[in-house]
């Protein structure tokens, strides 16, 4: 999957201790914060992450986004995998909320439809 980087990023290197390879793209949660991989990285690899500026997310089925809200990374959605709920949504434990700021108003959303957002710099609240 593509969940690319877009531009203005802050990247970290992060050593990748978790049970599954990361794809350059994938979403990859560190404590309160989310990254970008801009890179591929297997188990006890290193791997680069964008930490903050522009990326586009996937989003959760039927959500609606309004640009300048934040929203909530559903840690369980998508096999585990994760995907970003709208600013409404009620966060369930593991969420992580705060941690972007929508760009782009959208309606209704498709599952695995992309959003643009704003990644925060400042981690955010793990429920």
């Amino acid at each position: 999957m593509s969940f690319n980087a877009v531009k203005g990023h802050i990247p970290m290197t992060y050593n990748h201790t978790a049970a599954a390879a990361i794809a350059e793209g994938d979403v990859v949660v560190v404590g309160g914060m989310l990254g970008v991989a801009l890179n591929a990285a297997a188990i006890g690899e290193i791997a680069v992450l964008q930490i903050a500026g522009e990326a586009n997310l996937p989003a959760v089925n039927g959500a609606a986004f309004t640009a300048g809200l934040g929203g909530v990374w559903d840690v369980s959605a998508n096999s585990g995998a994760g995907y970003l709920d709208d600013a409404n949504a009620s966060p369930a434990t593991g969420d992580i909320s705060g941690a972007v700021t929508v760009l782009e108003t959208v309606t209704t959303s498709v599952a695995g439809q992309l959003v643009p957002v704003l990644l925060n710099q400042a981690p955010g609240t793990v429920n």
